[in-house]
């Protein structure tokens, strides 16, 4: 809606043109719009298709949110080791969330051996970017580990 009427549908439509001409982040766009219904029904396997292409692109975001679809089971069966690899991907490019949810996997032992120096360490990544959640996360580590 900046400069324009805000219409999804037509979002949709012109993501959709950039998206095939393989613009990684129209893809990772039109997986939001699929995932959250706007512009479009809801529709995870939608979504996942559209991050799967960004992501494969090494878009950030799109790997981020291609490890939450399969932490979830939205769009594919529930797969912890191969959300915490995609979460890995998007971590290593600084993306906040995935660093802290990459933090929430190794203090649980979800698809990864449990280990809280590793924990800790993803965490602190996310906490020292400002994430308040994983400032969180980590005083809570550290007060009972």
């Amino acid at each position: 809606g900046e400069g324009v009427p805000q219409d999804f549908a037509e979002a949709v439509r012109w993501f959709r043109k950039a998206a095939n001409q393989n613009v990684a982040e129209a893809q990772c766009n039109l997986g939001v719009l699929y995932d959250n219904g706007r512009g479009v029904p809801q529709n995870n396997a939608e979504a996942l298709k559209w991050y799967r292409k960004a992501a494969d692109q090494g878009h950030a975001e799109a790997q981020n949110s291609l490890g939450a679809s399969y932490a979830l089971g939205e769009g594919v069966p529930q797969d912890n080791a191969e959300a915490v690899r995609w979460f890995r991907k998007a971590a290593n490019q600084n993306v906040v969330e995935a660093q802290h949810n990459l933090g929430v996997f190794y203090e649980e032992g979800d698809g990864v051996a449990q280990d809280y120096a590793e924990a800790m360490k993803w965490y602190r990544k996310a906490a020292d970017q400002g994430f308040q959640e994983a400032k969180a996360a980590l005083e809570e580590l550290k007060r009972n580990r």
